[in-house]
């Protein structure tokens, strides 16, 4: 089972609710229509945001909700066994089986890490200021980001920066995974930008009656590519 099939299931336990009336709890408890979308149509798993939101609504926590008190848990311990032991010189980030689209954006379901790659400690410590375990390494695909990123690249992505900054991101837009470049207008409203003119730029207000479920998920730091 997967974790976005465990979180289908507890919530509808907890809610007691099923395919049928999902969306209209969704509308009932204020968390929005395109959540339902995720869940229901999709078979993903809502941003932690709305996480949140409908933890507090059926009174169970997120890590209830998400499985963590059992299968995630065993999931995490296997991959940390599997990782390399971290040294003095390096520190090991994981890297993803995901592409950040930077064209039309792709399906990303819930993933293991496939291998790690070694960076510099003191790098991570003493220039991105952050700490490994806020870091994941993804893939690049299409070109609307050329000429700063190319399709196959490798990118660097810092989780821990994932506010309301301007700069290089990658975002989830629904179950699309991209990145792109933001410039936030005002505290709900930003604008999605690709390097690529000959892709346009578009606006996201997250305080409009939309169903448009997004996210911030982490700022690009490094990228690497292969010659």
């Amino acid at each position: 089972m997967t974790l976005a099939d465990t979180f289908k299931e507890r919530l509808y336990q907890a809610a007691g609710i099923n395919d049928e009336t999902l969306s209209g709890w969704m509308v009932a408890h204020d968390i929005g229509v395109g959540v339902t979308k995720t869940i229901r149509d999709r078979n993903g798993i809502p941003s932690a945001e709305k996480l949140v939101a409908i933890a507090a609504v059926v009174g169970r926590t997120v890590d209830w909700l998400l499985g963590v008190d059992s299968t995630a848990m065993a999931e995490i311990n296997e991959i940390k066994k599997s990782a390399p032991a971290e040294s003095d010189e390096f520190v090991y980030i994981p890297r993803y089986d995901v592409t950040a689209s930077a064209g039309n954006g792709s399906y990303v379901d819930n993933e293991s890490p496939r291998f790690s790659m070694a960076f510099r400690r003191y790098w991570v410590t003493n220039y991105l200021r952050t700490s490994p375990k806020d870091l994941s390494v993804i893939t690049v695909k299409g070109d609307s980001m050329e000429p700063l990123l190319k399709a196959g690249d490798n990118i660097l992505v810092n989780h821990a920066e994932a506010g309301k900054d301007d700069g290089i991101y990658v975002l989830r837009l629904e179950d699309r995974i991209v990145v792109k470049r933001t410039l936030w207008k005002s505290s709900s409203k930003v604008e999605i930008i690709s390097e690529n003119t000959a892709y346009p730029a578009f606006e996201f207000d997250g305080s409009a009656a939309n169903d448009l479920d997004f996210e911030v998920i982490g700022r690009v730091v490094w990228y690497g590519r292969q010659i």
